[in-house]
C-alpha cells in the first residue's frame, strides 16, 4: 500500500497526498508529520514489510475542517479514493487521485462562503513583435461557479490595479513564459511553461468557445484562458472540459470606473481601513436575498459603469422597484427562496451532486415562474422576462425522480420515489419480502422448538444460521446441525438449502441464499442477495448535465511530473523551480512545481 501511496505522491509533487483507506483518509512519513501538526490530529506509526513510518488521518464524514485547516495553512490536498469495490477487489484496491483542492480552486460548499468568489487569475505579456505597444492578457476563473472572463491592459501598473480588483487566490506563473507576478496577497503557482503556448492555449479554448480568435482580442489572453483553464480542469479531476464553464466574457477596463488598490481601500468598498471603523460600503448596500445577488452586487461595486446609457438603464429598473413596494417585495421573498444555482450547476456537472442538491435544484428552478410573473409588471425589468428560462423540463424529471426529503447519504435508501423505475420497485419487493422471510422463519421455528430466544442471522462465512443461546440448547431439534460455538450462543443451520437466485436490491441488504444451508420445511426458496444502488443513475434530459450516484471516476494517471515528497507552498513572489516539463503536455500530465524536492520511492518510505 505504501508503494501505492508513494506513485500518487510522485505523480502530484506538489500537494499532500490524502489517500483512502476505509472511512479515514490517510497521510504517511513526512505528510503524515503535517497532517498531525496543522489538524491537530494524532500521529500514530505503521508497520509492514518495508519498516515502521508515521501515520495521521481524517475522517471522511468529517473531512471539511480538516481540509480547510490545511488549504488556510497554504497547502494543496490531493484527495485519493478507492475507485473500485473493496470486496471485488482481488488485491489492493485500485486508488487514484480524483482532486485536488488549492486555495483557487475549492470547490466544497463547506470550504466557501456564501455568494463568495475564488479566483485562480494569470497574466501573461504579449510578445512584442506582435503589438506596437506593451500590452498584457488577464483571465481568470471561478471553479466553483464557472465564471471566466478576460481583459487586456497596457502597463504592468494597470495589471497590478486590475488583480487588485479580481483578488485571486492563486496566481499562475511559468519559469518559461512570458508570465507576470505582481507582488499581492495571494498564492503563486508555478506550473509547465508549456501550458502557456498559444497553440495548446488555443485547442483548449476551443472545448469550450466555437471561434477562439474571434472572441479574444489577442494571443496573450488565449494563452493566459487556456492556462487557467487547464489548471482548473487538472484540480477537479482531469476529466475534461469543465462542462459548466459555458461562456467566457471578456470586458474592456476603458469601459468601467477604474479603482486602484488605494481608491478601494479609501473608500472602504470592502475593507476598512482600521479596526473599529464600522460598517463598509458593501456591508450598508447588501441588502441582497441570495448568493447570486450577493456575487453580481461585488462585481458592479468592483466595475462601476461609465456608460450613460447603462447607468440610466439600471437607475430605472432601481426606481421602479423603488416605486412598487409589493413588487419589491416579493421579488426579494421570491429570491431568497432561491439556492446558488451557480454552484449547483457546477456540482451537477462535476457529478458530485448529492440527492439534496436535486432538490435544491427543483425548489430554485421551482420559483422561476413567480419571477418572470413579477417583472413583467415593472416595466424597467420586462427585458428578464423572455431571458428566464424555467427548464420545466429538468424541474419536472427531479421531483418525478426524488423524493421530497432524501437522506444525507445515497447508502441510507429512498432517494428515488416508489413507481419511477419499475426495475427498482421490483428490487424494493424483493428485499422487503426477504425480510419478511427471515420473520416467519425465526417466528415458526420459536413455536416449533419452544425457546423463545431463538433468532435467525447472516454472515459472509456461514450465510444464514438459527441462533440458540447455551441454556436452551437441550431443546435444539435433532435436525440441526452445529455450525458455530460461541462464548455465550451457539449457531446451528437445518439441511437442505442451497436454492434462490442472487440479485440485486436495495441498501438495507438480507443475505445471500447461496452462502448458507439453512432450510425451510415448506419448501420456500431463500430470499435472494441484496447490493447497494451504486450504479443506479439520473440523467438530466435534454441538458449537458447529469448527476450520477457512484463511486468515483479514476483519475488518468500522471506522469512526465518530478519526484518529491508533498511539500508546502508559500505566498512568495519567488518559487522554486525544478520540474521536468514534458514537450507536448496532455491532460493527464498537468505538470506542476514545487519549493523543494527530494526523490521518493518505495524503497526509502521516510520521504514520500
Amino acid at each position: 500500500m505504501l508503494s501505492q501511496y508513494v506513485d500518487l505522491c510522485e505523480q502530484h509533487p506538489d500537494a499532500i497526498v490524502l489517500f483512502q483507506v476505509g472511512d479515514f483518509y490517510e497521510a504517511f512519513c513526512e505528510a503524515a508529520e503535517e497532517v498531525a501538526r496543522v489538524c491537530e490530529v494524532t500521529l500514530t506509526q505503521r508497520e509492514d514489510s518495508t519498516g515502521e513510518y508515521p501515520m495521521a488521518g481524517i475522517p471522511i464524514d468529517n473531512a471539511a475542517s480538516y481540509l480547510e485547516a490545511l488549504v488556510d495553512a497554504d497547502y494543496r490536498v490531493a484527495l485519493a479514493e478507492q475507485v473500485e469495490d473493496a470486496e471485488a477487489a482481488s488485491g489492493l484496491v485500485d486508488r487514484a487521485v480524483t482532486r485536488v483542492i488549492t486555495p483557487g480552486t475549492v470547490v466544497e460548499d463547506e470550504l466557501l462562503a456564501a455568494g463568495s468568489t475564488t479566483y485562480v487569475a494569470s497574466v501573461v505579456e504579449r510578445d512584442a513583435a506582435d503589438s506596437e505597444r506593451q500590452e498584457f492578457g488577464i483571465a481568470a476563473v471561478d471553479a466553483s461557479t464557472g465564471e471566466c472572463f478576460v481583459t487586456t491592459v497596457h502597463t504592468r501598473g494597470d495589471a497590478r490595479e486590475e488583480l487588485d480588483r479580481i483578488q485571486p487566490n492563486e496566481l499562475l506563473v511559468a519559469s518559461d513564459a512570458p508570465t507576470v507576478a505582481p507582488d499581492g496577497d495571494w498564492m503563486e503557482t508555478e506550473i509547465d511553461a508549456a501550458q502557456f503556448d498559444r497553440a495548446v492555449a488555443h485547442d483548449r479554448l476551443g472545448e469550450y468557445v466555437a471561434d477562439p480568435d474571434s472572441r479574444l482580442a489577442n494571443d496573450a489572453e488565449c494563452r493566459a484562458c487556456g492556462a487557467v483553464l487547464a489548471y482548473a480542469e487538472y484540480t477537479q479531476g482531469d476529466d475534461g472540459p469543465l462542462e459548466y464553464v459555458s461562456r467566457i466574457r471578456r470586458h474592456d477596463h476603458r469601459d468601467q470606473l477604474r479603482l486602484d488598490a488605494a481608491a478601494l481601500r479609501s473608500l472602504e468598498l470592502f475593507d476598512n481601513r482600521g479596526a473599529g471603523s464600522g460598517a463598509t460600503v458593501f456591508d450598508v448596500l447588501d441588502e441582497t436575498a441570495s448568493a447570486l445577488g450577493r456575487r453580481c452586487l461585488d462585481r458592479w461595486l468592483r466595475r462601476p459603469l461609465v456608460d450613460r446609457e447603462e447607468i440610466a438603464a439600471r437607475l430605472d429598473a432601481v426606481e421602479g422597484l423603488v416605486g412598487d413596494g409589493i413588487a419589491r417585495s416579493d421579488l426579494h421573498d421570491r429570491l431568497g427562496e432561491a439556492y446558488d444555482l451557480e454552484r449547483l450547476a457546477g456540482r451537477v456537472s462535476r457529478e458530485r451532486a448529492t440527492a439534496r442538491d436535486l432538490r435544491a435544484l427543483h425548489t430554485t428552478l421551482s420559483i422561476v415562474p413567480d419571477l418572470k410573473e413579477i417583472v413583467a409588471d415593472v416595466p424597467a425589468l420586462s427585458d428578464h422576462h423572455d431571458r428566464l428560462d424555467e427548464l420545466r423540463d429538468v424541474a419536472t424529471l427531479i421531483d418525478e425522480a426524488i423524493t421530497t426529503d432524501p437522506p444525507m447519504e445515497l447508502t441510507e435508501g429512498g432517494v428515488i420515489r416508489q413507481s419511477f423505475d419499475d426495475e427498482l420497485d421490483t428490487l424494493r419487493t424483493t428485499e422487503q419480502n426477504g425480510r419478511e422471510w427471515v420473520a416467519d422463519l425465526e417466528a415458526a421455528e420459536r413455536e416449533r422448538t419452544g425457546i423463545d430466544s431463538l433468532s435467525v442471522g447472516h454472515n459472509q462465512v456461514h450465510g444464514y444460521y438459527i441462533e440458540v443461546t447455551n441454556p436452551n440448547l437441550d431443546q435444539v431439534p435433532d435436525d440441526y446441525t452445529r455450525r458455530q460455538t460461541l462464548k455465550t450462543p451457539s449457531g446451528s443451520t437445518r439441511p437442505n438449502s442451497r436454492s434462490g437466485k442472487t440479485r440485486s436490491s436495495g441498501p438495507r441488504s438480507a443475505p445471500t441464499a447461496s452462502n448458507t444451508s439453512c432450510s425451510v420445511t415448506s419448501g420456500r426458496p431463500l430470499p435472494p442477495k441484496q447490493t447497494g444502488f451504486r450504479r443506479w443513475q439520473l440523467r438530466l434530459r435534454n441538458s449537458t448535465r447529469c448527476a450520477r450516484w457512484r463511486s468515483p471516476r479514476p483519475n488518468a494517471t500522471t506522469s512526465g511530473l518530478a519526484s518529491s515528497q508533498p511539500v508546502r507552498t508559500r505566498r512568495s513572489r519567488s518559487t522554486a523551480a525544478g520540474i521536468r516539463s514534458s514537450k507536448r503536455p496532455s491532460r493527464s500530465s498537468f505538470p506542476t512545481t514545487r519549493i523543494s524536492t527530494a526523490a521518493a520511492s518505495p524503497s526509502s518510505p521516510a520521504r514520500t
